[in-house]
């Protein structure tokens, strides 16, 4: 067995961000399994995976999961002339907050304004919330770099 694994999203649409084959293999053959999820990749993994068994994952030990409160891209400065720059940039809106975003995911997914806020607010407190901000700048010029790569331009 191996010892640890960090997944994050792979795909740049909100259909299917993370490869959950990859992440069911990884919860077989990692001791550790970490992911890093955005607003989409928890979605997906709560359309995919009922609330109950996911709590169950993280409190077995089998996942853990980062929440990702922002979105990393490139500020275009003085488009379509010749001192045309690109700025890297950190956005961060009120609903990409974990303490908005959860109850919201589970509602949405549940069907259930109660038990969905509910669950939310159960799963916000058991979840660390991290922004590219804060992350280190080998991270963040990396997180910047795959942004740039898939022409998400701000």
């Amino acid at each position: 067995m191996f010892k640890s694994i960090c997944l994050r999203r792979q795909q740049a649409n909100d259909t299917a961000p993370l490869d959950l084959g990859l992440l069911a293999e990884a919860m077989l053959f990692y001791e550790n399994v970490h992911v890093v999820a955005d607003y989409g990749v928890l979605e997906q993994l709560l359309r995919h995976c009922e609330p109950d068994l996911l709590f169950e994952f993280m409190d077995e030990g089998f996942l853990k999961i980062s929440y990702l409160n922002t979105i990393s891209g490139v500020k275009v400065l003085n488009t379509g002339t010749t001192n045309e720059m690109y700025q890297p940039v950190s956005i961060k809106t009120n609903n990409m907050n974990l303490q908005e975003a959860a109850p919201a995911i589970f509602q949405k997914v549940t069907g259930k304004a109660g038990k969905g806020r509910r669950q939310g607010n159960r799963f916000a407190a058991r979840v660390h919330e991290v922004s590219h901000g804060k992350l280190p700048p080998k991270i963040l010029r990396w997180a910047i770099l795959t942004a740039a790569g898939i022409g998400l331009r701000v």
